[in-house]
């Protein structure tokens, strides 16, 4: 697919600077509760679209529409304790690894930033899902992938998630 996507660009790259670069202003955001996150993520969508206007970037969702009932935002823990922030954005009729989940997890070290993208499988061409996981290494972002599932389904997700945090706990 040629081009980017707003979706793409805040679930993948805005959001994830946010966390690991703008932690104190973010955290400010995350305490105030699930409510604000959704008003956040709403307001995070339209700032990186203004800035997608201007970038000359073919953006293959410039002209949607959202809501803030298009985005969501919850909060769960661990059986080890550890508090994860699962965050929802609106459906994506682009194959552009945006992501239609994003899990924050506040682990000891450094917070761990998953997401659940739309992909496409290379042997069928069908729209498929990946789990994966951003980090940084050697002050560099990097991206893991977990997997691919033939369906969009957060309780996948948060299973995944949730697997990861408790089987990191126990190595």
């Amino acid at each position: 697919m040629d081009g980017t996507s707003i979706q793409y660009q805040l679930t993948n790259n805005r959001l994830f600077y946010e966390i690991y670069m703008n932690w104190k202003e973010f955290d400010q955001e995350l305490v105030k509760g699930p409510d604000n996150m959704v008003q956040y993520l709403y307001r995070k969508w339209y700032e990186v679209k203004e800035v997608l206007k201007k970038s000359g970037l073919k953006v293959n969702d410039m002209d949607k529409e959202v809501s803030e009932k298009d985005f969501g935002a919850t909060a769960y823990k661990t059986n080890n304790g550890i508090q994860v922030f699962f965050f929802s954005f609106p459906n994506c009729d682009f194959v552009d690894a945006s992501s239609k989940y994003v899990a924050l997890a506040l682990t000891p070290s450094i917070p761990r930033y998953f997401t659940f993208e739309y992909s496409m499988s290379m042997m069928t061409k069908e729209k498929s899902f990946v789990f994966g996981e951003f980090s940084i290494k050697d002050h560099q972002k990097t991206h893991h992938y977990y997997g691919q599932v033939s369906q969009m389904d957060f309780e996948l997700f948060l299973q995944f998630v949730m697997d990861q945090l408790e089987m990191k706990e126990k190595e």
